[in-house]
C-alpha cells in the first residue's frame, strides 16, 4: 500500500538532514548527482537493478562522508517503487527529494525495432518515473519537498532512429507538467530538466534493435557537458525550485526554435538524416 503522510515520521526525524532518493544512481548522471545532493547537506538514497554496481557506488560515497543507503529495484515495477519509499521512510523517517532519473534508450528505425523493446523503454522510462513518484508523494506533500524528472533534447523535438525514446521523454513533460499544476497546492515543487549531450558512462546500456542490451558507443564531435556539470545544474533547479531547466546552448536554441519555427527542425534533421542513420546501425559492443 502507497505511504500515508500520517505514517511519515515527525518530530527529531523531521527535522534532521533532509533526504533525497535518485533513480538509476549507480552511474553517470545519477552518481553525479548523488555526490553533489551529499554535498549539499542530504542524506541520498541510491537505487538501481545491478546490486553489485550499487552497493560499490553506494560504498565509494560513503568513504567521502556521506550518509547513504541503497535501495535496489527497477522502476518500472510498482511494487519495487513502493518497497524503496518504504526502506527509506524506515531508515530516516522522512523523503524531501524525488529525482526520476533512470532511463532507458534504444537504436533504430521503428520499422526495424522488435515489439518487445517498445514495451521495454516506455516501461523503464515512462512507467519507471510514474510509480516512483506515486509511491513517493505521501512523503514528498508531508515535507513540501521536491520531484525532478530528467528528460533530454528527444523531449522537445523527436529524434529519428530514436522514436520510441522520443516518444517517452515527451510523454515524460505532459506528466511533469500535469503533475505540477495538481501539486501546486500541496506545496510540491515539480521540475522537469531537459538534459543535452553528456559525457557517457564506459558501462551506458541501451538495446538493440532485438532488445539485446549493447555498450552505447562514445559520442565524438559533440560538445558535450559532464556528467558533474549536469548535476550541479540540477540540483541548483531544486534548490531555486525552478519548474525547468534546458542545459547546453544546443538544447535551448532547439527549445526556442521548437516553440517558434518547428519546422526549421525538421529541415536539419533531414539534411543530416544520412549521418543520424549511421551512427544508429554503427555496430556495438554486447552486453555479457
Amino acid at each position: 500500500m502507497p505511504v500515508r503522510p500520517d505514517e511519515v515520521k515527525t518530530g527529531t526525524e523531521q527535522t534532521a538532514a533532509p533526504v533525497a532518493l535518485i533513480t538509476g544512481s549507480s552511474m553517470g548522471i545519477g552518481k553525479a548527482l548523488a555526490a553533489v545532493m551529499a554535498a549539499r547537506g542530504y542524506r541520498v538514497a541510491l537505487n538501481g537493478r545491478d546490486t553489485a554496481r550499487l552497493e560499490a557506488a553506494r560504498a565509494a560515497l560513503t568513504a567521502t562522508g556521506a550518509e547513504v543507503i541503497a535501495v535496489p529495484g527497477d522502476v518500472s515495477r510498482w511494487e519495487d517503487g513502493e518497497r524503496m519509499v518504504a526502506a527509506i521512510l524506515q531508515a530516516w523517517g522522512r523523503l524531501d527529494v524525488l529525482i526520476n532519473n533512470a532511463g532507458a534508450a534504444t537504436r533504430g528505425p521503428v520499422g526495424e525495432l522488435a515489439p518487445a523493446v517498445f514495451a521495454q523503454v516506455l516501461n523503464i522510462n515512462l512507467l519507471g518515473t510514474i510509480y516512483p513518484t506515486r509511491a513517493a508523494l505521501p512523503a514528498i506533500r508531508a515535507t513540501r519537498g521536491s520531484i525532478v524528472c530528467i528528460s533530454s533534447l528527444a523531449g522537445i523535438h523527436g529524434i529519428p532512429y530514436n522514436a520510441v525514446y522520443s516518444a517517452s521523454k515527451q510523454a515524460l513533460g505532459a506528466f511533469t507538467e500535469s503533475l505540477r499544476l495538481e501539486e501546486r497546492e500541496a506545496g510540491v515543487h515539480v521540475g522537469l530538466v531537459y538534459v543535452g549531450f553528456t559525457e557517457n558512462d564506459p558501462q551506458k546500456v541501451v538495446f538493440d534493435t532485438d532488445g539485446n542490451p549493447i555498450y552505447l558507443p562514445a559520442r565524438e564531435g559533440l560538445r558535450k557537458q559532464t556528467p558533474e556539470q549536469v548535476a550541479t545544474a540540477i540540483a541548483d533547479l531544486i534548490a531555486r525550485r525552478r519548474p525547468r531547466l534546458v542545459l547546453t546552448p544546443m538544447g535551448k536554441a532547439l527549445y526556442l526554435i521548437q516553440r517558434l519555427w518547428p519546422g526549421l527542425i525538421d529541415l536539419i534533421y533531414t539534411r543530416n538524416l544520412a549521418t543520424i542513420r549511421q551512427q544508429a546501425s554503427t555496430p556495438a559492443e554486447r552486453v555479457g
